[in-house]
C-alpha cells in the first residue's frame, strides 16, 4: 500500500489485508509504541463480523468460531481495540443467549489483548420497517428480515418516543444487563460508547439518562 493510498482504507480493507496475510504465512503480532499517554497508544477498528450485515445479524447469528478468528487477525494486525455495536432487538429475542454471547465476545477480545469499545445505541441509518413497539420486535426477527437489512438505528427513534412516556424502562433494563452487576467495572473493556451518530433532533434528554445511568452502574466509563 503506497503512502498515498492508506488514507483512502477502511476498517473493512485493514481487515481483509489481515486475512490475506494471516492466511499466507505464519503472522507475528506487529509492535505498538509505547506513549506517555495512554490514549495515544489505540489502535481501534469498528468491527462486524464477515458474517454479518448490520448489528441484528451480528447477535442474533452470533458465530464464536469466526468472532475468535478475526479478532485474531486483527492482534497479528497490531489493533489492541474493537469498537462492536450492539443492539436491543437479539436482547429481547433472548437475554441469556445475547448475554453468554456479549461475554464471549469480551472474553475473546481479553485473550488477544484487546479492549472493545461497546456502542451501547445507534442513531444511524434507519429504523427497523414494521417495529412500531417493543411488541413487534420478535414478530419483526422471526420473517428473518434482518439477513438482508442494511445498517439499522438501536432501538430506532420511534421505540425510543415509545419508552420515552415510562422514562425508558425498556432501555434502562437493557443497560443493566450488560454494564451492572456480574458486568459492572470490568477493566477488560475500553469504554462505553453512549450513541453513535445521533443526528435526528429530542435525542438529548435520552443520551443524557444513558450518560447518568451507565455512570450510576460502572467505573468504566
Amino acid at each position: 500500500v503506497t503512502e498515498e493510498q492508506s488514507p483512502a482504507m477502511n476498517a473493512g480493507t485493514i481487515l481483509l489485508v489481515g486475512v490475506l496475510h494471516c492466511s499466507s504465512a505464519a503472522p507475528t503480532r506487529s509492535i505498538v509504541p509505547k506513549y506517555s499517554n495512554a490514549w495515544a497508544g489505540v489502535r481501534g477498528v469498528n468491527y462486524v463480523p464477515s458474517y454479518s450485515r448490520n448489528p441484528v445479524q451480528t447477535w442474533m447469528d452470533y458465530d464464536a468460531e469466526t468472532v475468535d478468528r478475526e479478532l485474531g487477525y486483527a492482534e497479528n494486525l497490531g489493533f489492541n481495540a474493537a469498537r462492536m455495536f450492539l443492539h436491543m432487538f437479539p436482547w429481547m429475542n433472548n437475554k441469556t443467549k445475547f448475554l453468554s454471547n456479549f461475554d464471549h465476545f469480551v472474553a475473546a477480545c481479553a485473550s488477544k489483548r484487546i479492549k472493545p469499545l461497546v456502542v451501547l445505541f445507534d442513531d444511524d441509518f434507519f429504523d427497523a420497517p414494521g417495529v412500531t413497539s417493543f411488541t413487534d420486535v420478535n414478530d419483526w426477527l422471526k420473517t428473518g428480515a434482518f439477513k438482508s437489512s442494511k445498517w439499522m438505528a438501536n432501538p430506532g427513534v420511534t421505540l425510543l418516543t415509545a419508552d420515552s412516556v415510562t422514562n425508558w424502562t425498556v432501555c434502562t433494563e437493557f443497560l443493566e444487563d450488560v454494564v451492572s452487576g456480574p458486568r459492572a467495572n470490568d477493566t477488560r473493556l475500553l469504554g462505553y460508547d453512549i450513541m453513535n451518530e445521533p443526528h435526528r433532533p429530542g435525542l438529548s434528554p435520552f443520551i443524557t439518562h444513558v450518560f447518568e445511568e451507565v455512570q450510576a452502574r460502572t467505573a468504566v466509563f
